[in-house]
């Protein structure tokens, strides 16, 4: 699963740090060179190209590719000034020697790659007046070399056009790269606190539990001795008592740190926690049906650390509180959310009228759901047992 999510990441990274301004130059320059190599090809012209000619071609071409390649290794990192001026000057010495190959002036639109990587990178002014520029030099040429001036014009503005709605695309490509990572370090961090927060709950539970069990045997042991040489049957009782209070700490103090392993083996799944923190209610004499459908892959670590703080959140009130003899656990992973149904067959209780110390668990678990945009339910009535519901969402972003 972890791997899953590794190669998620990284495609979603991918995407994010992509940009459409790359494929799209080298598609035009492809067009162009297929417009270039179906004139030459119909008009018989292979033989006026010297070797000279041809290496001018294939160089020129395959210096604009390499330099469109070599940008998009770069991207989304901002180039500095003199790296710019660099490309843009690798740019027209690629398209002049093309243009001093290129008989038929087939190529003439390739001059549109550097109005399009001028934009990106000093913006609309300098690149419109090097459009302007262009066309002055082109204009009085036309007539004596037969240029179609609207064609040349189309080309060139066609790729402006690009350019602007790329430029806007990647504003907001990068921005959602931003949102992207500060998204996951709040997940991460998220993990991290629920992990910190379960972890608190059991400190307390060892000082409220244990330390109850403890003082309960203190106690016990102290009228032992008060009583040995006045009523040894009251005495043997408190020793027994005491007996009784020692095993309940030591199932308190197993189970306490089987939790705290489980939260630190990240290779056991959900699924294998889940059937652990049965077995320990089995263990105490309440049988629980554990019915689990559907694929954890996908959902994210704090909503799988948070399920797993519900099902032994409510599975330890079934064990103090409910009196139960049984209990019914079904998980349901789907496409778009996981639903824990927990019922009991035990005393049941008033949910408004639980007292603090009770509803402290179930409250702070509420609190955590709902951060993550889930609902809890908890349905109960005297006598009728006790049902909770709790669903998360698979996206927590949405």
């Amino acid at each position: 699963m972890k791997a899953f999510r590794k190669r998620a990441k990284r495609i979603n990274l991918k995407y994010l740090e992509q940009s459409l301004r790359y494929p799209v130059a080298v598609i035009f320059l492809l067009i162009l060179l297929i417009l270039l190599a179906e004139k030459i090809l119909s008009q018989g012209l292979i033989e006026i190209f010297t070797v000279y000619d041809w290496a001018l071609l294939g160089g020129g071409f395959l210096g604009l590719f390499l330099t469109e390649w070599l940008e998009s290794r770069f991207y989304p990192r901002h180039l500095i000034l003199p790296t710019r001026l660099l490309l843009v000057g690798v740019r027209i010495i690629c398209v002049a020697g093309i243009y001093q190959a290129d008989v038929t002036l087939s190529t003439l639109p390739v001059f549109a790659v550097v109005l399009y990587a001028l934009y990106f990178y000093f913006g609309m002014v300098p690149t419109v007046l090097a459009l302007v520029l262009s066309m002055g030099i082109i204009v009085p040429l036309a007539n004596v070399l037969g240029i179609n001036v609207l064609e040349e014009m189309a080309y060139m503005i066609f790729m402006l056009i690009f350019a602007g709605l790329i430029k806007h695309d990647d504003k907001i490509r990068l921005r959602n790269l931003d949102l992207y990572r500060e998204l996951d370090n709040y997940a991460s961090h998220s993990t991290s606190l629920a992990k910190l927060d379960e972890r608190n709950r059991i400190s307390r539970d060892l000082h409220d539990n244990l330390g109850h069990y403890l003082v309960a045997v203190n106690i016990q042991l102290q009228k032992a001795v008060a009583y040995r040489e006045i009523n040894v049957e009251e005495s043997d009782t408190a020793i027994r008592q005491a007996q009784e209070a020692t095993s309940e700490a030591m199932k308190e103090l197993r189970q306490t740190l089987n939790n705290l392993r489980e939260m630190e083996d990240d290779r056991v799944s959900f699924r294998e926690e889940v059937e652990k923190l049965v077995k320990g209610v089995e263990a105490n004499g309440i049988p629980v049906t554990l019915s689990v459908q559907g694929d954890e892959e996908g959902y994210s670590d704090m909503v799988l650390v948070t399920l797993r703080q519900a099902v032994q959140e409510s599975l330890t009130n079934v064990q103090k509180h409910a009196q139960a003899s049984g209990a019914e656990l079904s998980i349901h992973f789907n496409r778009k959310r996981v639903q824990l149904i927990l019922k009991d067959d035990g005393i049941g209780f008033s949910p408004k009228k639980v007292d603090a110390t009770r509803s402290f668990g179930l409250r702070g678990l509420r609190e955590r759901i709902d951060l993550l945009g889930g609902e809890m339910e908890i349905r109960s009535r005297k006598n009728k047992g006790t049902t909770i519901q709790i669903v998360i969402p698979k996206q927590l972003y949405t």
